[in-house]
C-alpha cells in the first residue's frame, strides 16, 4: 500500500513538473513585432505612370526642337522672307479664292515661264481673298493645306508648313493672264478658285497632283 502511495505522489510531481516546464516555456519574451514586420515588409515605391506619347506628338516636339515655330497669320499677303518677291502689274485684274472651313490654306502663284513665286497669300478657313493686279503672264498654283501653321528661318529665308493635316499640290491648270484683244479693245481675264479639304481629301474645281513639303517651299 505504501509503495502505491508513493507511486501516485511520484506521477503528481512529474506531472508538476512538466506542467511549470510548459509555462516557462509560454512565458519567454517574443521577438519584437517590429523587427519581424521589417524583416518580411515588402519594399513599395511609387512610380508615376505616364501615358505613352504617340508617334504624332514625338515629330511635333521634334520640330519644335529644329527651331519651327507655331504663327498667326490673318489673311493676306505673307512676309517677303518666304523666299518670293511680289510682284504687281497694271492690269485691274484678280484671282479671287475662296476656302472652306474644313482647311486654312497657303497659295504661291507660280510663272510658267520662269518658275519664280509672284504672289504668296495666306487664307484663314472660311474666307475669301483677291489676289489683284497680278503681271500678264501665265501661272500655275502651289497650294498648302492644314492646320496651325509653323514657319522657321533658313538662312535668310523663311520656310513654312502645317503642323496638322497637311496636304501640298501643284494645280495642273493654266492661269492665263494674259489681255485678249477683241474687237472692242481687248479684255482682262480673272479667275475665281474655290479650295477646301474634306476627310482628308481636297475637293476643287481644278486638276492637281500632289507634291511634297520640299516642292512647295522651292
Amino acid at each position: 500500500m505504501k509503495n502505491q502511495i508513493a507511486a501516485l505522489i511520484a506521477t503528481v510531481i512529474i506531472l508538476i513538473t512538466s506542467c511549470e516546464s510548459s509555462d516557462n516555456t509560454s512565458n519567454q519574451t517574443p521577438p519584437p513585432q517590429g523587427e519581424i514586420a521589417l524583416e518580411f515588409q515588402p519594399q513599395v515605391k511609387s512610380v508615376p505612370i505616364t501615358a505613352p506619347q504617340s508617334q504624332e506628338n514625338i515629330l511635333k516636339e521634334k520640330l519644335f526642337e529644329e527651331g519651327w515655330e507655331r504663327q498667326t497669320i490673318s489673311n493676306g499677303i505673307m512676309p517677303d522672307c518666304f523666299n518670293y518677291k511680289p510682284a504687281y502689274g497694271d492690269l485691274d485684274n484678280e484671282l479671287v479664292v475662296s476656302v472652306g472651313r474644313g482647311t486654312d490654306v497657303a497659295i504661291k502663284l507660280m510663272s510658267l515661264s520662269g518658275g519664280k513665286c509672284v504672289r504668296y497669300v495666306y487664307i484663314n478657313s472660311g474666307n475669301t481673298y483677291r489676289i489683284k493686279n497680278i503681271p500678264e503672264g501665265r501661272y500655275y498654283l502651289k497650294i498648302a493645306y492644314g492646320r496651325d501653321w509653323i514657319s522657321k528661318l533658313d538662312g535668310r529665308r523663311c520656310l513654312g508648313r502645317f503642323l496638322n493635316n497637311a496636304l501640298y499640290e501643284r494645280g495642273e491648270d493654266i492661269l492665263d493672264f494674259y489681255k485678249k484683244t477683241t474687237s472692242d479693245g481687248y479684255s482682262i481675264p480673272s479667275y475665281s478658285l474655290r479650295l477646301d479639304v474634306i476627310s482628308g481629301s481636297t475637293d476643287n474645281a481644278f486638276n492637281s497632283s500632289g507634291i511634297s513639303e520640299g516642292d512647295f517651299n522651292n
